[in-house]
């Protein structure tokens, strides 16, 4: 019963990879844990020698065992997410930036936004400066 429940579990992420629902990354961990799985229904006999040595019930062993697995998916799932979350507000922080820009050229289409030293010399660092479109072709301005 159980090598046929980490069967099943090997074949449902195998079919979430070929219908695009789980992406590769994550579906390592979750391979890992069917392959462990499958190790110890095939030799339950490594569990009762961890109970053996760690001279504990086998329920709770099973139980330490899970939660360690679950922990672990856990902490990868919250790396991901701390990754992203800097992202998603590095990429809003650009986005801010670009709008800013971008009504500064509506409301004077002839303003320069590139940027200037103290001598009036153009600075070449940064992104490169917007060209600010003219106002008869920004679409939802009005002056069409």
């Amino acid at each position: 019963m159980p090598l046929a429940l980490a069967l099943v579990m090997a074949s449902v992420i195998f079919e979430m990879i070929r219908r695009r629902k789980l992406r590769e990354e994550f579906a390592t961990m979750w391979l890992c844990g069917a392959v462990v799985m499958m190790a110890l229904a095939v030799f339950p006999d490594i569990l009762f020698w961890l109970q053996d040595v760690l001279q504990t019930n086998f329920l709770t062993l099973v139980t330490v065992f899970g939660f360690g697995i679950v922990s672990l998916i856990l902490l990868h799932l919250t790396v991901i997410t701390s990754k992203q979350a800097t992202e998603i507000r590095r990429l809003g922080q650009q986005l801010a930036l670009q709008n800013q820009r971008f009504e500064s050229c509506r409301t004077d289409p002839q303003a320069d936004t590139s940027k200037r030293d103290e001598t009036g010399v153009k600075q070449e660092e940064g992104p490169p400066a917007v060209d600010c479109p003219n106002q008869k072709t920004v679409a939802g301005s009005g002056d069409l």
